[in-house]
């Protein structure tokens, strides 16, 4: 039996499987880097905020 562009049933069957795991590896990767951006940007803030606290203090302390 013949099929379109000569690829068989199974074969677009297999083809069909890969593209959904390949999209749904990409959705689990999109959401972890997005997860990972605004990690990341919070402990930068959070860096930023206790540097800017301790300059405060040691300028109140007077050292």
């Amino acid at each position: 039996m013949y099929s379109l562009l000569a690829v068989t049933t199974d074969q677009i069957i297999q083809i069909a499987v890969v593209i959904l795991i390949l999209v749904i590896a990409w959705a689990v990767l999109k959401t972890v880097l997005r997860l990972t951006l605004k990690i990341f940007s919070l402990g930068c803030g959070a860096i930023l905020v206790l540097g800017m606290i301790l300059v405060v203090l040691r300028m109140f302390n007077g050292s």
